[in-house]
């Protein structure tokens, strides 16, 4: 990847301001279809703060999430739902190192999964999109920072 530094770390800015406008949609599309659920408010306001005050933040933890399921979330609709709806993440939340964001999750991932079902076909490769962009993005990101760290080195 060929580029000055000063455009390097414009492509980082992009790639992270693209990232986060992406968990902000979903998070405030869950809120929206959960108007009243006290602590997905609570998610949204965190997820949002997060998104503020460390977007390099919310993109490193987000992003090496979603990249261990690349293959997953790249695969067609019918293997990407099934493998989305069958799993209960439980091994993920076993490693989670902090009991609030686990509880969370343990929370929201129903919500999430009630909400996927209620979806029309064209919502669901929407999400779908959308996902695949947020892992296009991490990815991207990671290219360009190792890129600059080479050409800084």
């Amino acid at each position: 990847m060929a580029f000055s530094n000063q455009n390097g770390r414009a492509r980082l800015t992009d790639l992270v301001n693209a990232f986060n406008r992406g968990i902000k949609l979903l998070i405030s599309d869950l809120h929206e279809r959960n108007k009243n659920d006290a602590v997905v408010y609570r998610v949204k306001t965190k997820v949002l703060a997060a998104v503020e005050v460390q977007p390099v933040l919310v993109v490193e933890i987000v992003g090496e999430y979603l990249l261990p399921y690349a293959e997953q979330i790249y695969a067609g609709a019918d293997d990407a739902e099934r493998f989305f709806i069958d799993n209960t993440f439980d091994s993920e939340l076993a490693e989670a190192v902090d009991k609030e964001k686990r509880e969370y999750t343990q929370y929201v991932i129903p919500l999430v999964k009630r909400a996927w079902r209620s979806l029309t076909p064209e919502k669901k490769n929407d999400y779908r999109a959308r996902v695949q962009g947020l892992l296009n993005d991490y990815l991207d990101y990671k290219d360009t920072a190792d890129a600059l760290a080479e050409k800084t080195a």
